[in-house]
């Protein structure tokens, strides 16, 4: 070899680096192995990049990237440290919520914008009710919230079929607005719901003038049929 080049021989070196992770396998190493030059690439605490640092002992730096939280609509956004989305409630949001309307009513209520699923609808039903011209006057009952009717479980280890509460819609009461009604004998007036709209008997003697011209009827208050003869209860 040439007077001034150093004599190397090809055995590589199988000593750990500084880093206790790699070998240093640098050819003719005298035992003052370099620093490990490496990338370290492992995945820091956010769960989403790797260390871009050089390979190292001990814990990895917090990430270094940041992430935008955004509202419902995106309107408003709160920038944090990566990984701290997820514990990171959205910020407040001074627009009106977009969401559409999931009831017969055109459009929701009047509310700001919001994480999660919108409030139950609290507007008038105004359905028009069978039967009747009235409408429906009890809030919004598209989707209610109930208790499921789960099978009694034997034991443990069975698992239910369904869940604990589910979302249905519920029918419209009867029409509960009063109206004025009268007896079978029209002796007397009265307000009724008007789902139970009908005459009634006043229970007082009927009153009206028998065939026979020279008596009333002495029954109690009944209902007449279509030849004006008293019906027999």
């Amino acid at each position: 070899m040439a007077c001034h080049k150093e004599y190397l021989c090809e055995s590589k070196c199988s000593k750990s680096r500084s880093c206790q992770k790699h070998p240093c396998r640098r050819k003719c190493c005298p035992g003052n192995c370099p620093p490990c030059d490496q990338i370290c690439a492992r995945t820091l605490g956010c769960r989403n990049h790797k260390c871009p640092s050089v390979c190292h002992r001990g814990s990895c730096y917090p990430c270094p990237e940041t992430v935008d939280v955004r509202c419902s609509c995106g309107a408003a956004s709160l920038t944090v440290p990566c990984g701290r989305e997820r514990s990171t409630k959205p910020p407040r949001c001074k627009e009106l919520c977009r969401a559409p309307s999931s009831c017969h009513h055109a459009a929701r209520e009047r509310h700001r914008c919001h994480a999660g699923p919108c409030p139950p609808c609290a507007q008038p039903c105004v359905l028009p009710l069978a039967g009747c011209p009235h409408t429906c006057p009890q809030p919004c009952h598209d989707h209610v919230l109930l208790k499921s009717q789960q099978v009694q479980l034997s034991g443990p280890w069975e698992q239910p079929s369904e869940p604990a509460f589910v979302t249905k819609a519920l029918p419209c009461p009867p029409c509960q607005v009063p109206i004025p009604v009268s007896c079978f004998g029209e002796h007397e007036v009265s307000e009724v719901p008007c789902c139970r709209q009908g005459r009634f008997s006043c229970k007082r003697p009927c009153g009206r003038p028998l065939s026979c011209g020279n008596h009333t009827c002495g029954r109690e208050c009944h209902l007449l049929d279509d030849s004006n003869k008293v019906q027999r209860p």
